[in-house]
């Protein structure tokens, strides 16, 4: 069962999402706490690659007291990279096939999931395929 205990707004993939070259942040976006310089301030964003290259899909924070359950975009089951830059609240739950892989709180990134440890003992790489953001 996932962990959301708000009022769920869900965003399909395909309106929820920014595919990197489609739209950028600038330099003045982005977030002196974006580790990746490349993820504007208070969004999410997933990289196909580690280190925080390959593709991008990029979402904002839902609604205070909602949540944005999110599939379909590009880069599900080749996720390598995140990055949550930003002080706030928010919090992001990371799911394969529906079973919990890991979460993140905002100003926060993780560089290479093939290091690091999900939830079920295993690295996380490429096995993220659902994001919830509340």
């Amino acid at each position: 069962m996932k962990p959301v205990t708000m009022a769920a707004a869900v965003l399909s993939g395909a309106a929820a999402l920014t595919f990197a070259g489609a739209a950028s942040a600038s330099a003045s976006d982005v977030s002196p706490a974006s580790a990746s310089g490349k993820c504007t301030n208070g969004d999410l964003c997933l990289f196909s690659d580690s280190n925080f290259n390959g593709t991008k899909n990029q979402w904002g924070m839902p609604a205070s007291g909602t949540c944005s359950d999110i599939t379909g975009f590009s880069t599900a089951n080749r996720v390598s990279s995140i990055d949550f830059p930003a002080p706030g609240a928010h919090q992001a739950w990371f799911y394969d096939n529906g079973n919990f892989v890991l979460s993140l709180a905002q100003n926060h990134y993780l560089k290479n999931l093939a290091s690091d440890t999900s939830a079920s003992g295993g690295n996380a790489n490429d096995k993220i395929d659902e994001v919830v953001i509340c």
